[in-house]
């Protein structure tokens, strides 16, 4: 075993651009979940801690929502798609993350968390864990096949 050359394999690949990769990877996988806990038209929202306060929609804003050819059984804070598009997934130097990009959705997210008194937009810790979990198993690949070439 050349623990040097393993080492010199390690530091390349940890400078190179595929841990931030694998990350992007993971956080489109959870974002598929993290959208549709709080876009669910069936069941409707839930929060961080995977409750669902479900109140009902206003009679003016239900029926808005029914003029338009919309749910109005759960709140599922979609009307336009506008908050859902706004989603985004941003790279940094150090990581990535999920951001809402429009000011104005993202003002509308923190009205919506404020209303209710929960946070709703935030990655859960189930999110949390399963994007630890898809990244370390990733990385975890890529070391171990480091190490196979070296043997």
């Amino acid at each position: 075993m050349k623990i040097l050359e393993i080492l010199t394999k390690i530091k390349q690949w940890a400078d190179s651009d595929r841990p931030i990769d694998i990350m992007i990877i993971a956080l489109n996988e959870v974002n598929a979940d993290y959208q549709n806990r709080i876009f669910n038209s069936e069941q409707g929202y839930r929060d961080t801690k995977g409750n669902a306060p479900q109140p009902t929609y206003s009679n003016p804003y239900a029926e808005k929502r029914s003029n338009a050819g919309r749910q109005i059984k759960h709140v599922d804070f979609e009307f336009t798609g506008a908050l859902r598009r706004s989603i985004n997934l941003v790279r940094e130097s150090t990581g990535v993350k999920l951001v809402l990009n429009s000011a104005q959705e993202a003002r509308i997210a923190q009205y919506l968390e404020l209303q209710r008194n929960t946070k709703i937009f935030d990655l859960s810790e189930n999110e949390k864990k399963e994007l630890s979990t898809k990244v370390a198993s990733q990385m975890v690949k890529d070391l171990k096949q480091i190490f196979d070439e070296s043997m």
